[in-house]
């Protein structure tokens, strides 16, 4: 390889990290190696924090290190925005969230917990924590409500802070246990939307050979998951250079959420988000699958308390076949391509229906105007909407993932429009037709490679052990099957999330097992094709 410039040597470095792949080269295609937009979003942060100017949309442009390189001009560290003394609307998945009845003071959000150092200083630690509140103005939300309504404020960074350690190394593995178990249930059921703590810094100290468990537990109201990958790696840059007395350091900031939120309660109401109504009325035309229920007539509510969960993973072979052959070999053919094709090949079979009603989640950073940049912005940005596929069973296997691949790329908007016009539109008239439209039965979440971010980082490693539930016990659910996939050691993990009292286990097994086949012959059928 010939010598490298500056620029080059830095995204070479990233993209090795993050695609835990040491023979990149500059002509190789970030996507063709493995990436997917989350992993994207991870090396356009890394790179901006290093003084890059890469945006999301440049980055799709030509998405290859010789291309970013000899783009990228250095740019200036962006300041956030100050505290608001007025309120901040709500955005959409907020307003959705208060419309539903107990829902408000019993979700909570208490993400898997990353290893932290055994040698981390901890008072450093806690610094660099409490540094977040000046960057990030998420993290300051409060919530109150006026003559029946929720609003939102945010507040100064001192009143919203909170860390703690909790000592268990001298504790037996039983009573250690029961010991954190009650200890995660009591940090959650103090959360206050009005006058509490909505984010809180946990260290727990478990063995004496062990590293520590870091966990950042928030309210769903203002963070998503992939805002704590993002304060995660803050932290990380923040306690490295307060370590290296680096008094200059700051971080790099995008669009602020204030300014997100006062932006789509304007856009909610453009021509340009109105004219997707068409596209969304289509639902309503077309009856859709009915997922087989094991337990009929119970009368049952579905609720969180009831909730079970099918895990497995996928053998390596066919994981690399699905994360790394299929997208370097076969263009327009991306890995959730692959994964939700071979899923609703199983819904066929299941529903005996060609037509499927599926809410698709993403994590909602994906949005181009140039005066906005969500790729670092923190709070609860995830998008959900419903997506109708047709499914044939007559055309060869490969013209039906592509038209998949095809039926997923005519989504408006990356589905951002679906909930201005279900939630925060101003004409009630829209908001109606939009409510009254079917709802999906199942939700379908691709988080990407999840362990990609800690590739690289000194303070934090992987932990794959959840600390905690996500919900409230007593809370509704919203799909009767949660489809959670995601890459973690180099194997595709996949989650099937259901309630005992409308499913059998046995029934989710055989629906895994059906799934994992189908991706088996999905995947070899497409090589096969297109490699001849």
């Amino acid at each position: 390889m010939n010598s490298l410039n500056h620029n080059e040597k830095l995204l070479l470095k990233i993209f090795q990290d993050i695609l835990n792949n040491k023979n990149i080269e500059l002509t190789d295609n970030f996507f063709e190696c493995g990436g997917d937009s989350l992993s994207m979003l991870q090396c356009i942060v890394r790179a901006n924090q290093a003084g890059l100017d890469i945006s999301y949309e440049i980055f799709l442009i030509n998405p290859t290190i010789s291309y970013l390189a000899n783009l990228s001009l250095y740019h200036s560290i962006q300041k956030n925005n100050g505290v608001s003394k007025e309120n901040i609307p709500l955005i959409p998945l907020q307003k959705r969230f208060f419309l539903k009845p107990r829902h408000w003071s019993e979700v909570k959000l208490i993400p898997r917990s990353a290893y932290l150092n055994k040698s981390t200083n901890l008072e450093v630690l806690k610094e660099s924590c409490k540094k977040l509140f000046q960057y990030h103005d998420a993290l300051n939300l409060k919530f109150y409500r006026d003559e029946g309504d929720w609003h939102q404020h945010i507040t100064r960074s001192n009143e919203n802070f909170y860390f703690d350690v909790l000592d268990l190394k001298n504790e037996s593995a039983d009573r250690r246990n029961l010991i954190l178990k009650s200890y995660i249930k009591k940090q959650i059921s103090e959360f206050d939307l009005k006058n509490g703590y909505l984010i809180k810094f946990l260290v727990i100290a478990t063995h004496e050979n062990e590293p520590y468990h870091f966990i950042i537990a928030s309210h769903h109201l203002c963070l998503d998951a992939t805002s704590h990958q993002i304060l995660l790696q803050d932290i990380s840059d923040i306690y490295k250079n307060s370590a290296n007395k680096n008094n200059n350091f700051k971080l790099y900031q995008t669009t602020s959420f204030e300014k997100w939120a006062n932006f789509l309660s304007t856009y909610a109401n453009s021509n340009e988000v109105k004219k997707d109504l068409l596209y969304w009325r289509k639902i309503e035309k077309i009856e859709s699958s009915v997922i087989p229920i094991d337990f009929p007539n119970t009368g049952q509510l579905n609720l969180a308390c009831d909730i079970a969960e099918y895990e497995d993973h996928i053998s390596f072979d066919l994981s690399k076949l699905i994360t790394r052959n299929i997208p370097k070999f076969i263009k327009h053919v991306s890995v959730l391509d692959v994964l939700v094709s071979s899923f609703l090949f199983v819904l066929n079979d299941y529903t005996n229906s060609h037509y499927h009603l599926i809410d698709m989640r993403r994590h909602g950073r994906d949005f181009f105007a140039n005066d906005v940049d969500l790729t670092k912005t923190v709070g609860w940005l995830t998008v959900v909407h419903p997506v109708l596929f047709y499914v044939s069973d007559k055309s060869p296997l490969r013209n039906r993932v592509l038209d998949i691949h095809l039926q997923l790329g005519r989504v408006p908007k990356n589905g951002l429009s679906y909930e201005l016009l279900r939630y925060s539109i101003d004409d009630n008239s829209i908001k109606n037709t939009m409510e009254n439209l079917p709802q999906a039965q199942i939700a379908f979440n691709y988080h990407g490679v999840i362990d990609s971010f800690f590739s690289g980082n000194d303070l934090f490693s992987f932990a794959k052990k959840s600390t905690g539930n996500n919900v409230g016990s007593n809370a509704t659910r919203s799909h009767l099957l949660n489809i959670d996939i995601m890459v973690c050691n180099q194997k595709i993990q996949v989650i099937w999330t259901y309630s005992k009292k409308f499913h059998k286990q046995s029934t989710i097994s055989a629906l895994h097992k059906n799934y994992v086949k189908t991706l088996e012959k999905v995947a070899n059928s497409l090589l096969d094709h297109f490699l001849g």
